[in-house]
């Protein structure tokens, strides 16, 4: 890796959009004298000291890995510091190099007659970290260098300093990228390769174990599962060699390390890359493409996996996250993986509004979302995710993402609609702009010949009006509903009054005749509902549970998922945990 670009490439964040990276500038003669006042008595004292900073400058070159190396150094014999003169540091050499062969001579002198056994056992674990992709933990180095548990934890003493993590929750990794560069450099050729042929021995092995039975899934090794399809990238590995990963072994693995397919899919699509590289240089030298059918199996994996994520709805994504079935990373991965931009907008979305989402986490499945919004056709559905996307995407990019919602909304020919989505957005306009927006709805609605769209519309105003105004046409609204014959135009609207007045919707739901019409008006009332009326509410819930048990098994799950906030409101999360195994059980026994 030779910048932030390569580690970009690396983590698969090469989109714009997704990363930014930084330079870290080499710090100037001034800023090495503040690095040392920051680190307090006595290192403070060298800052005062014009050539003692100078020849740590000519040491360290501003390089700011070798100034936190030094400094560490100065804190360790702080003892001494008071007593520290230029001359002795002069005869150092600068550089990562120079650094290095110091602490190994410092080393010798500590180990003196055992050294030769210390130094080579410390020299073989900065060896296979400098040729590692990533952390490893115990059982990696186990397998790859053969030290016994003591030799290992009697080499990791002296490098507490360059290397962290525990083997056990966290991997052994050097505490900054250059120095694994530094030590991978230091080896020949030959030695590079030898480490890399470990690696990729270890990987065709497991993978050969999982797809014959002999591992199970969940006991491959962490390392390699992550690490594998990357070690046969910087290899150079042909496609047949990267194609033996796109298998179900290979994809389980995945499943039990990340409880998703996201890993899997992006060594399927190492394996594709490599593949249509062949199938091109055939085609440009007149030959028949070998890899044809290779990169139809590719594609058909990702297209059935992209079909276990679309027969999820957002909801359902949403309560296994909530009962921890799924972790919020499974969950933000399945989401990802919906094929259909509307409902993958939604989902993430839903996860956002839903869920407590950490802040570093909430900015990434906004921006997810935010991109893809922007392959929505429908003017409407772009519009209203990108109002509910609005108070939870980074500030600096709140605004380019409000005016292109209100621009969007403002193209909407449906008068509800447009008017839901810029209430919606109101609270992120000025106060003028609120009332303009405000007023014009309401005048608007005044002028609709329709009932059902006037009680609608009516119905969407109520929230953002103050008390005795939306007293007022909060009335005017169930007026209209109770005009209203079509039962499905009278839930649309009651499911819009259901927030503002739950218990009186409740009452207007037992005068709908049509099965089907309350369960979205129950899904709507359920959170607003007091528990004084659940009583009512399960009545209800009761009767419509048997008219969907004489549907499809699709058209009963559907339902179910719309219904999910009813279900949580009656019987909290053991009725929700409940259902999911009911699901799990059933679909087992008729597939």
């Amino acid at each position: 890796d030779e910048d932030a670009r390569d580690w970009l490439r690396r983590l698969g964040w090469e989109r714009q959009d997704l990363a930014t990276s930084y330079d870290l500038d080499k710090l100037t003669k001034d800023g090495m004298v503040l690095a040392l006042e920051s680190m307090g008595c006595p290192l403070d004292q060298l800052g005062a000291k014009i050539d003692v900073v100078s020849e740590l400058y000519r040491l360290t070159e501003g390089d700011p890995l070798l100034v936190r190396l030094y400094v560490d150094d100065l804190w360790t014999h702080r003892d001494m510091v008071e007593s520290l003169k230029p001359e002795d540091l002069g005869t150092m050499k600068p550089g990562l190099k120079g650094y290095f062969d110091r602490w190994w001579e410092d080393q010798r002198k500590l180990w003196r007659d055992t050294s030769p056994l210390k130094e080579a056992n410390v020299q073989v674990l900065l060896n296979v970290l400098a040729c590692a992709l990533g952390p490893l933990d115990q059982e990696a180095l186990l397998h790859l260098t053969n030290l016994s548990s003591w030799d290992r934890e009697e080499a990791l003493r002296p490098l507490d300093r360059f290397v962290i993590g525990d083997g056990k929750t966290n991997g052994y990794i050097f505490s900054h990228p250059r120095l694994g560069y530094y030590f991978k450099d230091r080896l020949s050729k030959r030695e590079q390769q030898n480490w890399e042929e470990k690696f990729l021995d270890w990987g065709r092995d497991t993978v050969q174990a999982l797809e014959q039975g002999t591992l199970t899934p969940s006991k491959a090794p962490t390392y390699i599962v992550q690490y594998y399809g990357a070690h046969l990238e910087r290899s150079h590995a042909p496609a047949e060699t990267l194609l033996t990963l796109v298998c179900q072994g290979w994809s389980n693995a995945w499943e039990a390390l990340e409880g998703s397919f996201a890993g899997f899919l992006s060594d399927v699509d190492r394996a594709w890359k490599a593949a249509e590289c062949e199938n091109e240089q055939a085609n440009a030298k007149g030959e028949i493409a070998p890899r044809i059918g290779d990169e139809i199996r590719c594609a058909l994996v990702r297209a059935s996996i992209n079909s276990l994520a679309s027969n999820l709805p957002a909801s359902l994504i949403i309560q296994l996250i909530r009962l921890n079935k799924w972790t919020l990373n499974q969950g933000f991965s399945y989401a990802r993986q919906i094929p259909d931009v509307v409902r993958r907008s939604e989902a993430l979305m839903s996860i956002i509004t839903d869920l407590e989402v950490p802040d570093h986490y909430r900015a990434k499945m906004a921006d997810n979302a935010f991109i893809s919004t922007q392959a929505i056709r429908d003017i409407e559905k772009r519009a209203s995710i990108l109002a509910r996307l609005v108070p939870h995407i980074a500030r600096s990019d709140q605004k380019q993402v409000l005016q292109q919602a209100l621009a969007a909304a403002q193209e909407i020919e449906n008068i509800l609609a447009r008017t839901a989505i810029l209430m919606a957005l109101a609270p992120h306009m000025t106060e003028t702009d609120q009332e303009q927006v405000l007023q014009q709805a309401l005048a608007a609605a005044q002028r609709i010949d329709s009932i059902p769209a006037r009680a609608e519309l009516l119905a969407t105003l109520v929230p953002y009006l103050a008390p005795p105004e939306r007293e007022m046409i909060l009335q005017q609204a169930f007026i209209a509903v109770q005009a209203i014959r079509d039962n499905e135009q009278r839930a649309r609207a009651l499911t819009a009054l259901a927030p503002c007045a739950p218990e009186k919707v409740l009452i207007a739901v037992h005068k709908i005749e049509d099965t089907e019409a309350p369960a979205v008006i129950l899904s709507a009332l359920a959170p607003h509902l007091p528990l004084t009326m659940n009583c009512c509410l399960y009545l209800i819930w009761r009767s419509l549970l048997h008219y969907l048990s004489t549907s499809t098994r699709k058209e009963f799950l559907t339902e179910l998922s719309t219904l999910i906030p009813v279900i949580e409101k009656l019987g909290r999360a053991r009725a929700l945990d409940t259902t999911f195994h009911a699901i799990q059980d059933v679909t087992t026994w008729w597939p």
